[in-house]
């Protein structure tokens, strides 16, 4: 077995070591630590497969900053006062599982451009990757980042409302 195979076995390991933890871990600390770790396995799998760029990417923005901003509005979500509806558990499983299907069929059919080219560090080459190996999960990136921002912004509001403070957050 050569390094890529062992770094691939070793990174496909932490990253379903990380899902087990998000599925049966308690609370919302343990899922987001589960979270990171996974895509840190990810981010390895990325790398043995000569995805550098990416890999870079997914341990930057989805094993730390993504984590570290769900964190923060898991500290300032207000406490939950009475348990879930089924009904909009049923409707959050649903919109769930369309957005999973909706991005395997986008990934599935997307054109893949094949990794390479020439390694240079000028700034025209990384705009180069972003747009061309990496354009889809730049894009994907980007609106989980975008969602995770709002979504801290509302429970940071709703946390700011329950203590009687101003409407806003600044």
């Amino acid at each position: 077995m050569n390094w890529a195979g062992f770094v691939f076995g070793a990174s496909a390991t932490i990253a379903i070591l990380g899902a087990a933890i998000v599925a049966l871990g308690r609370g919302a600390a343990a899922a987001i630590a589960g979270f990171a770790f996974s895509m840190v396995g990810v981010a390895g799998v990325c790398l043995a497969i000569g995805d550098d760029f990416l890999a870079i990417l997914i341990v930057l923005l989805l094993s730390a900053a993504l984590p570290a901003g769900l964190l923060a509005a898991a500290r300032l979500a207000p406490p939950a006062s009475q348990p879930p509806q089924r009904s909009r558990i049923a409707a959050a499983v649903l919109i769930g599982a369309a957005t999973f299907v909706a991005l395997v069929t986008l990934i599935v059919r997307t054109p893949w451009p094949p990794a390479g080219g020439a390694r240079e560090v000028a700034a025209s080459w990384i705009g180069w990757r972003l747009m061309t190996d990496a354009v889809v999960a730049l894009e994907l990136v980007g609106a989980l980042l975008a969602v995770a921002a709002l979504g801290a912004l509302a429970l940071a509001r709703a946390a700011s409302r329950s203590r009687g403070g101003p409407d806003h957050v600044p």
